[in-house]
């Protein structure tokens, strides 16, 4: 028994050896020295890396990033989408624009769904990298080809404002509708306006309601508002007075400004 855990501790010990070698070569050199090693170390590197980050992560946010960091040099894609979320959010570490857009990038260009995303949206808005939104547009539709609901409803404003691409109201209510059955709030916006309006598709009414109503469910307050107006006058719903009431006072109650928090203290 005794010798087994020494075994154990000895084998915990070289692998954790191995993992600071690893990070060491990785800041030092790149990762193109990353390649030199063993798909067997790299990975059992990456494995101490990402313990190291999961039980740094709520008591020292800065040596949580640098173990994610040490994954990424490693080559693993999900870190690389984490580091640079934190960069970009200055989560841990100081904000850098530029390096969290090289890391979505080199992860987008690995197949990480949301990192594509967020690079497309880097080169839309120009945040660390040059504005390009025919290259934003072309990561968006990758990545709401493979199911993420933001790039849809990103996809589906640029062709609506025919932004990086040949202006679409219909495939841009198309990407909308799609983000909407699954959720997206924003989207059932779009879809509910461009049924009431008639842009992309002829003018339904019923179908506008009910895309406000959904919309109104998930929290967002114009909606709310809407739904309570077409519950007052029967446009596309039942007219119902009490219904309308309730949006609308739910709508106000969220409207209110946040309580003072001196105020709260002097109240108790």
């Amino acid at each position: 028994m005794t010798r087994h855990l020494a075994t154990s501790m000895t084998s915990i010990a070289l692998l954790t050896l191995l993992a600071v070698s690893l990070s060491s070569l990785a800041r030092a050199q790149g990762t193109r020295d990353m390649e030199l090693m063993t798909l067997e170390d790299r990975d059992k590197a990456i494995e101490v890396f990402l313990s190291n980050a999961k039980n740094l992560q709520h008591t020292n946010l800065s040596a949580a990033f640098n173990a994610w960091l040490d994954a990424a040099h490693a080559g693993h894609t999900p870190a690389m989408h984490v580091v640079a979320t934190r960069l970009h959010a200055g989560d841990g570490i100081s904000r850098d624009p530029h390096a969290a857009a090289a890391w979505w990038h080199v992860a987008a260009d690995r197949g990480h769904v949301e990192a594509a995303y967020n690079f497309g949206w880097c080169q839309l808005h120009g945040h660390g990298v040059t504005r390009n939104a025919p290259r934003a547009v072309s990561w968006f539709a990758f990545a709401a080809a493979e199911g993420q609901i933001d790039a849809m409803d990103a996809l589906a404003r640029c062709l609506a404002q025919g932004l990086g691409v040949p202006r679409d109201l219909e495939a841009s209510l198309y990407w909308s509708t799609t983000a909407a059955q699954k959720g997206h709030v924003s989207a059932m916006r779009a879809v509910a306006l461009a049924h009431q309006i008639g842009r992309g598709t002829g003018v339904d009414q019923n179908t506008a309601s009910h895309w406000w109503l959904q919309a109104a469910k998930g929290g967002d307050i114009q909606a709310m508002l809407i739904t309570a107006a077409n519950h007052e006058m029967g446009r596309g719903l039942p007219r119902d007075p009490e219904q309308a009431d309730i949006w609308y006072a739910r709508a106000s109650y969220l409207m209110l400004p946040a309580p003072d928090a001196s105020a709260l203290a002097l109240a108790q």
